[in-house]
């Protein structure tokens, strides 16, 4: 039997719905968050002290460098084993190395800190390198991997958008000293998510994980609306408040009509999410469908987790129809651009057409005919 047919295929939802598959993103975020606290404090020590500024330049760019080649090196030596137990040591030693920055700053010269970020870039890189490798070994999917792919580097950019901005508020507000101590705590972070894995991660096959529930008659056209209500409430309020000199009382009494809106349009997109999932799954539990449990945090945690999580019900949804028989109404290339740009749309497509499988099974039901 071959390595293909061997080696069982995740989805990504079966991969997001595990300890071990945040415990590898988190794990990346914190390690360039830490990576990034021990650069701003090389920055602020070459400000701050003579000993620093002199051969700053020359010696940043060799433990940058250095510890980029060397990342990548141990990240693929990792990537060769079957264990990942000692994938926690790699951020473990940065985050030691950084507590000497922070007990004893440079007090014993500038070795320190300089060994602190050079194994703070070889943490992140190797875990850059670890990380999708482990993710890829564990489907034959090019959807999901592309989705998991593309929710790391979505908070990875995210995370670097805020990391720079949040390690000059704390030398501003704390001293320099801090970024070291946030370093630390990033690292040993990182070390604490990842020291409970053992084995590959996603050698093993998926566990059942669907949760369903009883499907809910609702209509599509007033679900995309109330979906919709806070981007509405939101541009009518930014309209009014710059064509007109709305004051005091008036304005405070249409602010708070607009938070109401925002406010009822978030909660019920948020309680439609959990039970969509759980409604499909019950007629056709796909792999590629979240829990409902798993698409609520997806849906608030996660930056563009909502469309991704539409695409995935839209396309079950579409092999449901399939299986009973039904016509699809709708392109999907249209409900792909209504998910990315405009998602209340797709969420009263994807109900129309829960609708209309629920009521093509009971007509095969009533029928007397055997469903699959």
């Amino acid at each position: 039997m071959t390595q293909a047919n061997s080696t069982p295929s995740w989805t990504f939802a079966d991969q997001a719905s595990t300890y071990r598959f945040w415990a590898l993103i988190i794990a990346v975020l914190t390690v360039s968050l830490g990576a990034t606290a021990l650069r701003s404090h090389l920055t602020w020590l070459s400000q701050s002290s003579e000993a620093f500024q002199r051969g700053h330049s020359s010696l940043f760019v060799y433990c940058w460098m250095g510890g980029n080649l060397v990342g990548v090196l141990a990240g693929l030596l990792l990537t060769q084993s079957k264990s990942v137990r000692g994938l926690f040591l790699v951020p473990l030693m940065a985050g030691a190395l950084s507590v000497g920055v922070a007990t004893l700053g440079d007090a014993y010269g500038v070795g320190l800190p300089y060994v602190a970020f050079f194994w703070g870039q070889a943490a992140m890189m190797a875990l850059a390198v670890v990380v999708p490798s482990t993710i890829a070994g564990g489907t034959f999917s090019r959807a999901s991997f592309g989705c998991a792919f593309a929710l790391l580097s979505l908070l990875q950019m995210a995370s670097n958008t805020y990391a720079g901005f949040g390690t000059l508020m704390l030398v501003n507000k704390y001293g320099g000293q801090s970024t070291a101590i946030a370093a630390c705590a990033a690292m040993f972070l990182a070390a604490a998510l990842l020291a409970p894995l053992r084995q590959q991660p996603f050698d093993t096959a998926p566990r059942p994980r669907h949760r369903p529930l009883s499907p809910i008659p609702r209509e599509g056209m007033m679900v995309g609306f109330i979906g919709a209500l806070p981007g509405i409430a939101l541009v009518v309020f930014a309209g009014v408040v710059s064509t007109s000199h709305m004051r005091g009382s008036s304005l405070l009494i249409l602010a708070l009509i607009v938070l109401t809106l925002v406010v009822l349009g978030v909660v019920y997109s948020t309680y439609w999410i959990y039970r969509i999932h759980g409604e499909v799954a019950s007629l056709f539990p796909s792999q590629e469908l979240f829990t409902p449990r798993g698409a609520l945090w997806m849906y608030l945690l996660v930056p563009l987790g909502g469309p991704v999580l539409l695409l995935t019900i839209g396309r079950t949804l579409r092999e449901a129809a399939a299986q009973t028989g039904a016509s699809v109404q709708h392109s999907s290339t249209w409900f792909n651009v209504w998910c990315a740009i405009l998602p209340p749309i797709a969420m009263g497509l994807i109900q129309k057409r829960l609708n209309e499988v629920v009521n093509q099974r009971t007509s095969i039901d009533v029928g007397g005919r055997h469903t699959i």
